[in-house]
């Protein structure tokens, strides 16, 4: 293990330089020392990888085999199959990296129906299994206020979760939030453990919990 003094502040890092450093073996000074069996090096890291340009990538499903992303225009989602028997990856070129790495299994328009739904990037639960994911849409009211008071259930929004089969893109069922106000920013607003679903409302100030009953 190189010293210690050698960590780089925290306020200067980077995605780039922590893998670097976690490649070296590096390591905070307030940090014990980790096993090898806990700490896997990458063998091999690719920079400035060409990604489709009208996609926003969310995540990986918990087992990696699928990557989840979403379009530009926030109406569909991507879901692509990572190549786990890539070879020569250390002769992989940025250009084409990707489209190498992973493969397009399918791309699935959400229904938005009468309202304007947009899904919401920023939010996605995959059950612990990877076959499901909980995805969601919203509708801005157009009497809404960036500056908004909770209190106001005028200032809120129109929210639908989708239950959605990892492997096909079928949408296996729906939730609406109307009139409320969730916060969807990294998943803050739900939690998933096992076949418990729980969600936070802000706008009306409770906690709705729901089973999830997946056929296999």
């Amino acid at each position: 293990m190189l010293a210690s003094n050698t960590y780089m502040s925290s306020k200067h890092k980077t995605i780039s330089s922590v893998i670097k450093q976690r490649s070296l073996g590096l390591s905070h000074p307030a940090r014990a020392a980790r096993e090898i069996s806990t700490c896997v090096a990458p063998n091999c890291t690719l920079y400035n990888v060409v990604v489709p340009p009208d996609a926003y990538l969310v995540r990986f499903s918990p087992d990696g085999q699928y990557l989840l992303a979403i379009t530009a225009d926030s109406l569909a989602i991507r879901v692509y199959a990572f190549r786990d028997s890539v070879d020569l990856i250390d002769s992989l070129a940025n250009q084409t990296a990707f489209s190498q790495c992973f493969r397009l299994v399918y791309e699935k328009t959400m229904p938005k129906g009468a309202r304007s739904y947009r899904l919401e990037r920023r939010f996605c639960i995959f059950t612990g299994d990877s076959s499901h994911m909980l995805l969601v849409s919203e509708h801005k009211r157009d009497n809404v206020d960036q500056h908004q008071d909770i209190g106001d259930i005028w200032h809120c929004q129109d929210y639908k979760f989708y239950l959605v089969n990892v492997e096909t893109g079928g949408i296996c069922d729906t939730l609406i939030f109307d009139a409320d106000y969730l916060e969807l920013l990294e998943n803050v607003c739900a939690s998933l453990f096992n076949d418990l679903l729980a969600i936070v409302s802000l706008g009306h100030e409770y906690i709705t919990g729901f089973r999830l009953h997946v056929r296999k």
